[in-house]
């Protein structure tokens, strides 16, 4: 499986691309004289009607497109392309059946679009002052330079990631595992949780975006099992490998990776309010155990152990 690793290489065009995505962090917006571009950032008020009825939750206001974002209904960011602020319109657009938000979907809707503003976005331009301005870099050079090594470093991860879960692949792929319902239920639950908890945090209702993709939870749960009871295999496997090559975490590991973790509250009275001290050892002892076996593995697969 050696030959199976790839070389991480770092692009010109990745490190000016990292450098347009710095630019466009700190770029502003001023308000545009004349006709939209693409790229600008148009605020709107617009109502929807079908067949004359005015749709459910249907009217935004001060509502903000980027042009070339094609985030909107397909067909309503092309409109809005070369209009002026100021301007009314008035277009119909057929909706895809498969659309997220299932109240239009499969329906021609008709907008009604008053324009409010158009912003351009200005760039900072990269020199050295904005190279100064990012950190401890005097030249744009040294910026480039810090960009290029921070690519590297995610290049490498990135590929260390996938080389591990080859491995576990090959393994499963070899292995007699059924893994136990207990524990895919388990890892569900916690897919479901995080996804609820990271959609509910943007101010979502969860039923409502079940209801905007057009799937149930248990539709979703579904649609996770195999993942999910890929995760247990690979944790059964890891398990299983730490358990017959004896590897062990000391308490004085676990401690140190601890105190790392600790070090970003303002106070242990804070981390304990957010944290289950328990669980975060165990958590931790799991995580470096995972770890030394994840190396063990690349060791072996790099000899060629592991075909």
């Amino acid at each position: 499986m050696a030959k199976e690793r790839r070389t991480v290489t770092v692009t010109e065009a990745m490190i000016e691309d990292s450098l347009v995505w710095l630019q466009k962090s700190r770029a502003t917006r001023v308000s545009r004289i004349g006709a939209s571009q693409q790229t600008d950032h148009v605020i709107v008020d617009f109502s929807m009607t079908h067949n004359g009825v005015a749709i459910e939750q249907g009217e935004q206001k001060d509502f903000m497109v980027r042009l070339g974002q094609h985030q909107a209904v397909s067909g309503f960011e092309e409109r809005l392309i070369g209009v002026s602020k100021g301007e009314n319109l008035e277009f119909d657009l057929p909706v895809t059946a498969d659309y997220w938000n299932k109240t239009i979907a499969g329906k021609t809707i008709h907008f009604s679009v008053t324009v409010k503003d158009i912003q351009q976005e200005v760039l900072p331009e990269a020199n050295d002052a904005f190279a100064e301005s990012l950190g401890n870099f005097k030249t744009t050079a040294d910026l480039r330079h810090s960009i290029k090594e921070g690519l590297e470093l995610e290049e490498r991860e990135k590929e260390r990631q996938r080389f591990r879960v080859r491995i576990l692949k090959e393994i499963d792929s070899h292995t007699i595992c059924e893994p136990p319902e207990v524990l895919v239920v388990s890892e569900l639950d916690t897919s479901i949780k995080n996804i609820k908890n990271s959609i509910e945090s943007t101010g979502i209702a969860w039923e409502e975006y079940l209801k905007q993709i057009g799937k149930t939870e248990d539709g979703l749960r579904q649609e996770f099992l195999p993942q999910a009871q890929e995760r247990i295999r690979f944790a059964l496997i890891i398990n299983a490998i730490a358990k017959k090559e004896k590897v062990e975490v000391s308490d004085e590991e676990v401690q140190a990776e601890v105190d790392k973790y600790l070090i970003k509250y303002r106070s242990l009275v804070q981390a304990g309010k957010d944290i289950d001290p328990k669980t975060l050892i165990a958590q931790t002892r799991d995580i470096l155990k995972n770890e030394k076996v994840s190396r063990h593995l690349e060791s072996l697969a790099d000899k060629g152990d592991i075909k």
